[in-house]
């Protein structure tokens, strides 16, 4: 099948027949399974606990199966990259929370692979990258077209945040794209040991929820908020304003959804 979505239990508390269904989160494949586990295991053992429903996580493999599955509205809710909104909006999702205010995508590359932070001596190698639909994606970009190098660095696309930084450790690569949530968490000595070549401007993350969801499951999601360990989140249900790389997106899910 072309669209497999791997489904795991996180939790395995015993809760009753509460619910005819349990409570389905969508994830897609811009960090690994265990990073997902550590981030958000104890967010789902309390709505568990508010709700008596059991919450399973579903794990899209792949970025488009991922895109797919949120059009199809296969899960409850998903977390997602901030400039998803707009797109998701227009099929039937709304955000519930707002969170990782601030974090960054960065371009790094290790100080012994290139002779200093130029991106131009970056030709002739590898970035490794999450997939199309990502931010990382589209930021990396517009920084290789301003550098007039688009055709000068072959882009490496699909993987995790968490393994374009263990690539990188391993010398398994010229350069990657990543998330000040992995780059943060790398001890001082080993950030270091890497070149800033790119920054971009400040992103943050929602929690994307179908329309109408049951009162109960919505406030249950808010009092489980500051269960999330990645930065803070916070109700938020006021819409962000449009932008540059909300319309990317919007233009590369029509594009999807036509194949």
């Amino acid at each position: 099948m072309k669209f497999i979505a791997i489904t795991w239990i996180l939790l395995y508390s015993s809760i009753g027949d509460a619910c005819q269904e349990p409570i389905k989160i969508l994830y897609g494949p811009l960090l690994s399974v265990s990073f997902y586990k550590e981030y958000i295991f104890q967010f789902n053992e309390n709505i568990e606990v508010l709700t008596k429903c059991k919450v399973v996580s579903v794990l899209e493999p792949t970025h488009e199966g991922y895109v797919k599955s949120l059009v199809q509205g296969i899960a409850h809710m998903s977390f997602v990259p901030g400039h998803y909104e707009l797109a998701l909006n227009a099929v039937g999702y709304e955000r519930l929370l707002r969170g990782a205010d601030g974090s960054k995508i960065l371009l790094i590359a290790k100080k012994d692979s290139i002779p200093n932070n130029n991106i131009e001596h970056l030709k002739g190698g590898n970035v490794l990258v999450p997939g199309l639909y990502s931010e990382a994606y589209l930021f990396l970009i517009d920084w290789l077209s301003e550098a007039k190098m688009l055709d000068e660095v072959d882009i490496d696309i699909g993987h995790s945040y968490d393994g374009i930084a263990m690539n990188l450790l391993r010398n398994n690569t010229s350069a990657g794209v990543l998330s000040t949530s992995i780059f943060n968490r790398m001890p001082k000595n080993i950030k270091d040991s890497f070149y800033v070549i790119k920054e971009s401007k400040s992103v943050y993350a929602l929690l994307m929820a179908r329309k109408n969801l049951p009162k109960g499951l919505s406030s249950a999601i808010q009092e489980s908020a500051p269960l999330i360990k990645l930065g803070v989140w916070y109700e938020s249900r006021k819409k962000s304003v449009p932008s540059k790389n909300g319309n990317r997106f919007r233009e590369q899910l029509k594009l999807l959804l036509v194949d």
